[in-house]
Protein backbone atom coordinates (compact mmCIF):
# COMPACT_ATOMS: atom_id res chain seq x y z
CA UNK A 1 0.00 0.00 0.00
CA UNK A 2 1.84 3.45 -1.23
CA UNK A 3 1.55 5.54 1.69
CA UNK A 4 1.02 9.70 0.83
CA UNK A 5 3.29 11.97 1.82
CA UNK A 6 2.79 15.36 3.49
CA UNK A 7 3.09 16.92 0.10
CA UNK A 8 0.16 14.91 -1.35
CA UNK A 9 -1.81 16.02 1.78
CA UNK A 10 -1.24 19.14 1.09
CA UNK A 11 -1.94 19.20 -2.26
CA UNK A 12 -5.05 17.66 -1.49
CA UNK A 13 -6.59 20.89 0.26
CA UNK A 14 -5.12 23.37 -1.50
CA UNK A 15 -7.32 25.89 -3.66
CA UNK A 16 -5.40 27.18 -5.70
CA UNK A 17 -5.99 27.55 -9.98
CA UNK A 18 -3.19 25.76 -10.75
CA UNK A 19 -4.12 22.70 -8.05
CA UNK A 20 -7.15 23.11 -10.06
CA UNK A 21 -5.99 21.93 -13.30
CA UNK A 22 -3.21 18.98 -11.69
CA UNK A 23 -6.72 17.68 -10.28
CA UNK A 24 -8.47 17.75 -13.61
CA UNK A 25 -5.56 15.76 -14.89
CA UNK A 26 -5.98 13.10 -12.51
CA UNK A 27 -9.85 13.14 -13.11
CA UNK A 28 -9.63 12.86 -16.90
CA UNK A 29 -5.66 10.71 -16.85
CA UNK A 30 -6.03 9.84 -20.70
CA UNK A 31 -7.19 12.07 -23.51
CA UNK A 32 -7.58 11.09 -26.88
CA UNK A 33 -9.49 13.63 -29.38
CA UNK A 34 -11.09 16.86 -29.53
CA UNK A 35 -15.11 16.60 -28.59
CA UNK A 36 -15.55 18.81 -30.69
CA UNK A 37 -13.71 17.48 -34.05
CA UNK A 38 -17.37 16.97 -36.08
CA UNK A 39 -17.23 20.74 -36.83
CA UNK A 40 -13.71 20.93 -38.35
CA UNK A 41 -10.58 23.35 -37.72
CA UNK A 42 -9.09 20.88 -35.26
CA UNK A 43 -5.25 22.50 -34.69
CA UNK A 44 -2.57 21.75 -31.67
CA UNK A 45 -2.29 19.78 -28.87
CA UNK A 46 -5.47 17.70 -27.06
CA UNK A 47 -6.31 19.69 -23.67
CA UNK A 48 -8.48 19.15 -20.18
CA UNK A 49 -11.30 22.22 -21.00
CA UNK A 50 -13.18 23.34 -17.73
CA UNK A 51 -17.44 23.71 -19.08
CA UNK A 52 -17.78 26.53 -16.48
CA UNK A 53 -14.51 27.96 -17.23
CA UNK A 54 -13.69 27.52 -13.12
CA UNK A 55 -10.79 25.27 -12.58
CA UNK A 56 -11.78 24.79 -9.23
CA UNK A 57 -14.89 23.02 -10.38
CA UNK A 58 -13.23 19.68 -11.07
CA UNK A 59 -16.69 17.21 -11.17
CA UNK A 60 -16.27 14.91 -14.62
CA UNK A 61 -19.11 16.35 -16.51
CA UNK A 62 -17.18 19.55 -16.08
CA UNK A 63 -14.34 18.46 -17.69
CA UNK A 64 -14.30 18.13 -21.61
CA UNK A 65 -11.56 17.54 -24.10
CA UNK A 66 -10.74 19.78 -26.39
CA UNK A 67 -7.30 20.93 -28.76
CA UNK A 68 -6.06 23.38 -28.63
CA UNK A 69 -7.51 25.75 -31.20
CA UNK A 70 -11.07 25.23 -30.14
CA UNK A 71 -10.07 25.64 -26.48
CA UNK A 72 -9.13 29.17 -27.25
CA UNK A 73 -12.30 29.52 -29.34
CA UNK A 74 -14.13 28.23 -26.48
CA UNK A 75 -12.73 30.83 -24.01
CA UNK A 76 -12.90 33.38 -25.65
CA UNK A 77 -16.61 32.89 -26.89
CA UNK A 78 -16.64 32.36 -30.29
CA UNK A 79 -18.03 28.93 -29.61
CA UNK A 80 -20.30 26.94 -27.27
CA UNK A 81 -20.71 23.64 -26.16
CA UNK A 82 -24.72 23.39 -26.99
CA UNK A 83 -24.61 23.76 -30.23
CA UNK A 84 -21.25 24.18 -31.75
CA UNK A 85 -20.64 26.13 -35.05
CA UNK A 86 -17.24 26.67 -36.18
CA UNK A 87 -16.87 30.79 -36.51
CA UNK A 88 -16.07 32.35 -39.75
CA UNK A 89 -12.13 32.89 -40.17
CA UNK A 90 -9.78 34.06 -43.18
CA UNK A 91 -6.14 32.28 -43.70
CA UNK A 92 -3.23 35.00 -43.67
CA UNK A 93 -0.32 35.19 -45.31
CA UNK A 94 1.54 32.83 -42.67
CA UNK A 95 -1.36 30.36 -42.73
CA UNK A 96 -2.67 31.35 -39.69
CA UNK A 97 -6.63 31.38 -38.95
CA UNK A 98 -7.76 35.39 -38.51
CA UNK A 99 -11.08 35.60 -37.49
CA UNK A 100 -12.96 39.04 -37.66
CA UNK A 101 -13.16 41.28 -35.42
CA UNK A 102 -15.70 41.01 -32.28
CA UNK A 103 -18.25 43.89 -31.67
CA UNK A 104 -17.43 47.06 -30.25
CA UNK A 105 -18.87 48.76 -27.63
CA UNK A 106 -18.74 52.89 -27.56
CA UNK A 107 -17.34 53.86 -24.11
CA UNK A 108 -17.10 57.46 -22.50
CA UNK A 109 -13.80 57.99 -20.47
CA UNK A 110 -15.18 59.33 -16.85
CA UNK A 111 -12.02 61.17 -16.89
CA UNK A 112 -12.14 63.50 -19.91
CA UNK A 113 -15.22 62.71 -21.55
CA UNK A 114 -13.85 60.85 -24.51
CA UNK A 115 -15.79 58.46 -26.82
CA UNK A 116 -13.43 55.41 -27.20
CA UNK A 117 -14.78 52.69 -29.29
CA UNK A 118 -13.18 48.76 -27.42
CA UNK A 119 -14.41 44.98 -27.62
CA UNK A 120 -14.48 44.92 -24.16
CA UNK A 121 -17.88 45.32 -22.37
CA UNK A 122 -16.71 47.54 -19.15
CA UNK A 123 -14.27 50.46 -20.13
CA UNK A 124 -13.85 53.03 -17.13
CA UNK A 125 -11.45 55.50 -19.03
CA UNK A 126 -9.69 55.92 -22.70
CA UNK A 127 -6.16 55.57 -21.80
CA UNK A 128 -3.64 54.63 -19.13
CA UNK A 129 -2.71 57.97 -18.52
CA UNK A 130 -6.37 58.43 -17.52
CA UNK A 131 -6.69 55.53 -15.63
CA UNK A 132 -3.91 56.08 -13.70
CA UNK A 133 -5.34 60.11 -13.46
CA UNK A 134 -8.37 58.42 -12.02
CA UNK A 135 -7.07 56.34 -9.32
CA UNK A 136 -5.06 58.58 -7.88
CA UNK A 137 -7.93 61.25 -7.48
CA UNK A 138 -10.07 58.39 -5.82
CA UNK A 139 -7.73 58.41 -3.26
CA UNK A 140 -7.46 61.67 -2.22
Amino acid sequence: MRRLSTMNIRNANATSVFTGYDRARRIVPVITACALEHIGGCGGRIERAHVDHNPLNNDRQNITTLCKSHHNLYDFGRITLDNPVMPPFRIDARGDRRYPQRTLHAHTCKLCGKTVRTVRIIQVCCSKSCAQHLRQTERA
